[in-house]
């Protein structure tokens, strides 16, 4: 069964308390409550899709380190409990983050991230740009001489200082 989803465009935002906002929203998705009956239930939250920019600020996953960072000079560093090393999110860049009950929706994480490269591949597939996957580095990338790759890599107007 697919159940809707439910899209929020957030906007330009900080990372940190969209960060908090997500835990707490996956936290509390599924609220148990005892019926008329006095029988335990659980009231499904519902997925949702937040859209949004942040201000400069760079994300370390699981596997980064301190020594990942060459230089943040006065951009943010955020400890997450994604997996991954470091990421750069900057104004110019759209960001999605689908929050989706894996379990419910009947999928194991590495058969959603396939489907979420997928859907990566046939979107950039229709601006004529053409994703790849490289075996054993997550994530899609884009051959430079591309048209679109830069667009596609960093967002259309990313400054290059952060790197």
């Amino acid at each position: 069964m697919h159940l809707p989803i439910h899209v929020r465009q957030l906007g330009r935002v900080d990372y940190l308390p969209t960060y908090t906002a997500m835990q707490a929203f996956t936290a509390t998705r599924n609220t148990e409550f005892i019926d008329e009956n006095g029988i335990s239930r659980c009231k499904y939250g519902g997925d949702k899709l937040w859209i949004c920019e942040h201000f400069p600020v760079f994300t370390q996953g699981l596997a980064g380190k301190s020594a990942h960072v060459l230089n943040a000079g006065d951009i943010p560093v955020v400890q997450t409990n994604r997996g991954g090393q470091v990421t750069f999110h900057g104004p110019g860049q759209v960001v999605a983050y689908p929050l989706v009950d894996l379990k419910r929706a009947g999928y194991f994480v590495k058969e959603y991230v396939y489907r979420i490269e997928e859907a990566v591949i046939r979107t950039l597939a229709h601006f004529g740009v053409t994703g790849h996957r490289v075996t054993g580095a997550p994530g899609i990338y884009v051959r430079l001489g591309d048209p679109g790759s830069h667009a596609a890599l960093t967002g259309p107007n990313n400054p290059l200082a952060p790197f």
